[in-house]
């Protein structure tokens, strides 16, 4: 087993060669369907990501019941390489970070066929998942929901929703993305504001060297204005009450 959060993940070999098993814990048949969808999606677009393995029968997933709870089961191909914490990469690193979610994005906006209702972020629903003891985060929400009545209309499209340097597997400069169940339809700058937590932990600094050196690799793939980089830190303090909602 490589983690148990809230999916199970493990390693296995099948005929000498290595692969991932994921387990989810009462699936969703047609979030899986597309994100599977969006994976080759990628890949089409010769973006670095693992792949889906089918089974022996040629499905894409197993559902099972186990102890009283049905899981959905989708293999991975396994990709070798190295992880890193931010405090351990330079700034070669940063710039191909940005790099590959610059593509990311770039490839996002050519992808069709998906159900993009489902998956929007939605602040709304924040305020029925919020308790009504916790006032200070209520505050927070009416907050953000102020502000983001007044944001006009950013690039949007399919967006991963946790680009940290844990869900980036490098090998050499080159960095290839796993674990994309968690994609979402929401603002590109969003998805840039959640992959850079660590980077703006303490403070936020949209003139700091790290973030100007990610900001470059971004956009020699794909274009972001100077606007939506100053949504940046709202979009951090929404990431913020999204987790804290989650806990």
């Amino acid at each position: 087993m490589i983690r148990a959060s809230s999916t199970f993940i493990f390693s296995f070999t099948r005929l000498g060669e290595k692969l991932i098993l994921r387990l989810i814990p009462d699936g969703i048949v047609q979030d899986v369907i597309q994100e599977l969808h969006f994976i080759n999606s990628l890949s089409e677009q010769h973006i670095n990501t693992h792949l889906m393995v089918q089974t022996s029968s040629d499905e894409q997933y197993v559902m099972f019941l186990s102890n009283y709870q049905t899981y959905l089961a989708t293999v991975f191909t396994f990709i070798e390489g190295d992880q890193f914490e931010y405090e351990e990469i330079g700034q070669e690193y940063l710039k191909e970070w940005g790099k590959a979610l610059g593509k990311l994005h770039a490839a996002s906006k050519k992808i069709t066929s998906i159900d993009i209702q489902r998956r929007k972020i939605d602040i709304n629903q924040l305020n029925l998942e919020l308790p009504e003891t916790e006032q200070e985060a209520r505050m927070e929400l009416e907050s953000l929901s102020q502000h983001f009545s007044k944001l006009g209309n950013l690039t949007s499209g399919i967006i991963h929703f946790d680009f940290e340097l844990d869900n980036l597997i490098w090998k050499g400069h080159q960095p290839f993305i796993i674990d994309l169940e968690g994609w979402k339809i929401g603002p590109y700058a969003a998805d840039i504001a959640f992959a850079l937590r660590d980077i703006f932990e303490g403070s936020i600094d949209l003139e700091g060297e790290n973030f100007q050196l990610f900001l470059e690799g971004y956009r020699s793939e794909t274009e972001l204005t100077a606007e939506e980089v100053m949504t940046i830190p709202i979009f951090l303090r929404l990431h913020n009450l999204i987790t804290f909602t989650r806990l």
